[in-house]
């Protein structure tokens, strides 16, 4: 009986504490509501940040074209994948798709709809990396996500590795030139040239002109003639047949000598 006295009596204190403090009670966990979900936000924003900072290769930004716009403002969520991170800026491929909420991107996003050929438009997108920041803070860039693996918000986001497959089945085959082709063909041409490069210093004909041929065409990088013509010439001095052709034209309209 004592026992049961003790739990009556703590529940009449505890039915009009609440009655008496209710409007305080209430406000209290407004607060603390409140505060918990002003914690979360101000650590993804944080995590969010750290990202942007040191951004990489494949990292998935969702930001609102519309906050940039001078009309009238209405929601266009697009999604950038960054391609390329140089010291200065970022290059991002764009989706072709705008979005009038995040629900549709991560629907999107978990049938893996970013692997498609014509997810993205052809044309990349450039953003100085100090403008990041702000469009962080100006509620522009409204999530940033970095892929684990292949995937990212259950989804698959970044293509898996694939062995090169071998492009010529002729002699003096290179692996890093071959690897280079598969690159070039992936449109992925910033790292195509740069391995092109890296095989025409070993003195590989082929490597050296297709190496030329992108510095001609200024793909992958800036134009250069001069130094186009200089790989064309020691691809030709190794009886590259396609090299002395290119040779021969380009001499038509730049000093070969």
């Amino acid at each position: 009986m004592q026992v049961a006295s003790i739990l009556i009596n703590g529940y009449d204190w505890v039915f009009n504490f609440i009655a008496r403090f209710k409007p305080y009670l209430i406000l209290l966990v407004a607060l603390l509501i409140t505060s918990y979900f002003y914690l979360q936000h101000q650590a993804t924003q944080a995590k969010y940040q750290t990202l942007l900072n040191a951004p990489e290769v494949d990292d998935l930004i969702i930001y609102d074209v519309g906050k940039l716009s001078d009309k009238q403002y209405q929601t266009q969520l697009r999604v950038l994948q960054i391609t390329a991170v140089e010291d200065q800026q970022i290059e991002a491929k764009e989706s072709a798709y705008t979005y009038s909420s995040m629900r549709k991107i991560t629907m999107d996003i978990r049938v893996s709809m970013l692997m498609t050929d014509n997810y993205f438009k052809r044309q990349p997108k450039t953003l100085p990396r100090q403008q990041l920041t702000s469009l962080l803070n100006d509620e522009v860039i409204l999530e940033v996500h970095r892929p684990v693996g292949t995937h990212a918000l259950g989804g698959v986001v970044r293509q898996r590795f694939k062995e090169p497959e071998i492009q010529y089945h002729g002699p003096n085959i290179q692996r890093q030139n071959q690897e280079a082709i598969y690159a070039y063909s992936q449109g992925d041409f910033v790292t195509a040239r740069d391995m092109f490069a890296s095989a025409a210093k070993t003195g590989h004909a082929w490597a050296q002109y297709n190496y030329a041929t992108m510095l001609r065409d200024g793909e992958g990088g800036e134009q250069n003639l001069a130094a186009a013509i200089k790989w064309l010439k020691r691809s030709a001095a190794q009886d590259n047949p396609k090299a002395k052709a290119a040779l021969s034209e380009l001499c038509k309209t730049q000093q070969c000598n």
